[in-house]
């Protein structure tokens, strides 16, 4: 049996995956989780969905399933998905990815499994638009803040950031990568190669694109700014 092997034997997975509103998305985000061997348990919390992504996610077995009536925001979806968590690594996905694979949820775990990280984050590497605007977005997704949800950390140190209130709304990426950053931790960024979001297949269309971008600046960018400046003023 090789080392690679023997880590995997001694660290247990547990895969939670938050779903707001991705009918289109989950059940293929799901078959490719349960169908990964790395992963030992898959909880999914469906955060208020409006749509029929609860149906989608009731047509897949063997995974734990948690409902919410209203939408908590990601944050409290998290924490309600860790509230058990016994296993060594915790792995969040997302529910919108598109062209997920077996060979992804791999590159996010091995350097955990074979010591390298104390968290490693996967950064989608496929734009839906083929245009040099497009690989220069995958180029900054990259080397810019690392906003991804596709991450793994141990549990020992995850177990330490779910209880702030910091994660809630926009803060769960950012206040990982902080606490990581002031005690030190290890953290590896792997590509995620053909992998993309719902929100880049919408963006492919150069109207949507547009619109999207502009909304964008307004809101999104500018709460996560306003949000990253209150995490690195507070003390945890």
């Amino acid at each position: 049996m090789t080392e690679y092997n023997l880590f995997m034997l001694k660290r247990k997975v547990l895969c939670v995956v938050p779903a707001y509103n991705e009918e289109k998305t989950v059940y293929n985000v799901l078959k490719v989780l349960t169908n990964s061997p790395l992963i030992n348990r898959i909880v999914i919390v469906n955060d208020g969905s409006t749509d029929n992504s609860l149906s989608e996610i009731k047509k897949t077995k063997g995974i734990e399933v948690i409902s919410y009536n209203q939408n908590q925001g990601k944050g409290q979806a998290i924490r309600t998905g860790t509230k058990s968590l016994a296993e060594q690594i915790v792995l969040f996905v997302d529910s919108d990815l598109i062209g997920l694979k077996k060979k992804h949820i791999e590159e996010i775990l091995s350097p955990l499994f074979k010591g390298y990280a104390d968290m490693c984050v996967g950064i989608p590497n496929k734009f839906a638009y083929s245009s040099l605007l497009g690989k220069f977005l995958d180029f900054l997704s990259f080397h810019g803040p690392l906003l991804s949800g596709q991450r793994a950390i141990f549990s020992k140190y995850f177990k330490k950031i779910r209880d702030l209130d910091l994660i809630n709304n926009y803060g769960l990426e950012l206040t990982m990568n902080e606490y990581c950053r002031r005690r030190k931790l290890r953290i590896k960024k792997v590509k995620l190669d053909g992998v993309s979001d719902n929100q880049d297949i919408i963006c492919s269309k150069r109207k949507k694109w547009d619109n999207w971008f502009s909304k964008a600046l307004k809101g999104n960018i500018y709460y996560l700014f306003l949000h990253w400046l209150k995490i690195r003023r507070t003390q945890f």
